[in-house]
């Protein structure tokens, strides 16, 4: 036998080395030129032969299939990421403008811009993944690295320094249990409730978390500061942070998937197709310092968990049959209304009454709710989605609609809950 004969490592390798090649460029190719792209090319610029790929794929819905849960898994991999994150944007609104009307118009200038950047982000993103390749998507963002330091260093105005410790114990348990617990939903998905990998990495992150949470309540210093949570309005908004990324990712992904494998869009028209969302976050945000005005934060807020719950109960309707104008662009328009104005009395309900050297570690708590929402959000739906694909026909654009569907029927639960604890949760300030 030698190196190279069936079974040994070296031909395991080799294999590896095509499917991984396969994917890569079949991705490619569904994103130039839709899910009907030929998969002669495919195998051709992977450079194996056509009966490679279908060993390794034996029907186009399998690739699809594939490339699909690999896109999933690059966003999931974010999971154990989250605790590390930071909100300087936050922390620096907090500094350089004081609570009331003039914190309350930054953050508004602040959620206008940031729609401003999603339009530009999603039109761009889709530009580079249909001349280019979607990598070019991760690259783009040096350049703009690079600019924002320069810009921040000249026009940022310093704030105090605060030197604290490292929490160690607290990064390792908090990023080992997301991380499990992100595994354990995904595995789920794919092999059932019944499987020991996924019980495992299940309980792992229960044992993980509990012992994060006891490490947090004795450090000096900790990662997660459970005091922020004292007040009752900024634990409701920390919540609701935490389920609205839930909601909002998964409709990304999700409705990400139906447009360009059921409704054949290219990325360019995908990106597109996501602009009502962007100029109606643009929009209501500038006029959330007129609504709080008049309104106050809490009816301001649950005003937009209302928008994106009615948004999310929408797309449950979604069929192989919807076209864009009946079926999605409705459910964009109110999911812009949601997101314009509900991160701004968020945001001020976390920051109000803080002292300057608690605004970091809040404005990092913001983040860590909405990524750990976004992962474990997204992780429960693709399980819910995976329950439900296995029971649909194989390659079927309804079966796979309606699977779809159903994940955003498991997302109108996040969102139920954000609004609950937005009416119920939140008190009138004063």
């Amino acid at each position: 036998m030698n190196e190279h004969s069936p079974g040994t490592p070296a031909m395991r390798s080799d294999a590896r080395r095509n499917y991984e090649r396969l994917l890569h460029v079949a991705e490619d190719a569904f994103a130039r030129q839709g899910v009907n792209a030929s998969l002669t090319e495919v195998a051709k610029r992977a450079g194996v032969g056509i009966g490679t790929l279908y060993r390794h794929f034996p029907t186009r819905e399998a690739l699809i299939d594939a490339v699909l849960r690999e896109r999933f898994d690059r966003l999931s991999a974010r999971g154990g990421e989250l605790l590390e994150s930071r909100s300087p944007e936050d922390a620096l609104l907090a500094a350089n403008f004081a609570e009331g009307a003039p914190r309350t118009r930054a953050l508004a200038v602040f959620s206008s811009v940031s729609g401003l950047s999603l339009s530009a982000g999603l039109i761009l993103g889709g530009l580079l993944t249909s001349l280019a390749s979607w990598r070019w998507v991760m690259f783009v963002n040096v350049p703009v690295g690079v600019v924002i330091v320069a810009l921040a260093l000249r026009y940022v105005r310093p704030v105090a320094k605060h030197r604290t410790g490292l929490d160690v114990a607290g990064a390792v348990l908090g990023t080992a249990g997301m991380t499990a617990m992100v595994y354990g939903f995904v595995r789920a998905g794919e092999a059932g409730w019944g499987d020991r990998s996924a019980l495992a990495a299940l309980a792992v992150a229960l044992v993980a978390l509990v012992l994060f949470m006891v490490a947090e309540a004795r450090v000096a210093h900790p990662l997660l500061p459970l005091g922020l949570f004292r007040d009752r309005n900024r634990a409701a908004a920390y919540l609701n942070m935490f389920l609205i990324s839930a909601t909002m990712l998964g409709m990304f992904f999700f409705l990400t998937q139906f447009l360009q494998t059921v409704e054949g869009f290219t990325p360019l028209a995908t990106g597109i197709a996501f602009l009502p969302l962007a100029f109606t976050a643009l929009v209501s945000a500038r006029a959330v310092p007129w609504l709080l005005s008049r309104l106050g934060p809490k009816a301001v807020t649950a005003s937009g968990t209302v928008a994106i719950a009615a948004g999310i109960l929408w797309l449950t309707r979604l069929s192989a049959m919807s076209g864009y104008a009946t079926g999605i662009a409705g459910p964009l328009i109110l999911f812009g209304l949601g997101i314009g104005i509900t991160f701004v009395p968020l945001n001020s309900f976390i920051l109000a009454g803080l002292r300057p050297h608690q605004t970091g570690a809040a404005a990092a708590t913001v983040q860590t709710m909405q990524q750990a929402g976004s992962s474990l959000g997204l992780a429960v739906l693709v399980t819910v989605f995976g329950a439900a694909v296995r029971d649909a026909a194989p390659g079927s654009p309804a079966g796979l609609a309606d699977a779809i569907a159903t994940s955003f029927a498991a997302a109108s639960a996040f969102a139920a809950c954000a609004l609950a604890v937005a009416v119920m949760a939140v008190r009138r300030p004063g």
